[in-house]
């Protein structure tokens, strides 16, 4: 399940994935996406990730799909998770160096932080 969150600042999109995410609320997610894409150009993204957050296959290849077409339109990404496996994928995501995508992992404790830090 795919939850946009509110947040004062207009420019960070907040999303909490929890349970399993089907095709068809990933290609609803995707098409939000990207509409304040075509709006606004560059996204900054907090994606908060519950200890059952999960995709199905289809759902997953749906959603790499997007992120590689998308890099350079994504400005910063934080991921926050207690997952130490999110940890080490963004370490050794060379993709998002060469387009100039920042992304940075945070634990549940540093929400905040990562709001912070796509604030600025």
């Amino acid at each position: 399940m795919i939850k946009q969150l509110l947040h004062h600042n207009k420019e960070v999109l907040i999303y909490e994935v929890t349970q399993k995410v089907d095709i068809a609320e990933e290609n609803e997610w995707l098409e939000q996406l990207n509409e304040y894409i075509k709006q606004k150009h560059k996204v900054r993204i907090l994606i908060i990730l519950g200890a059952d957050a999960r995709w199905s296959v289809r759902a997953g290849i749906e959603d790499i799909k997007w992120y590689f077409t998308h890099l350079k339109h994504i400005e910063k990404m934080a991921i926050v998770s207690e997952s130490s496996l999110w940890k080490w994928c963004i370490k050794i995501n060379i993709f998002a160096k060469i387009f100039g995508t920042e992304e940075r992992y945070f634990s549940v404790t540093q929400t905040d932080k990562a709001l912070d830090w796509l604030s600025d």
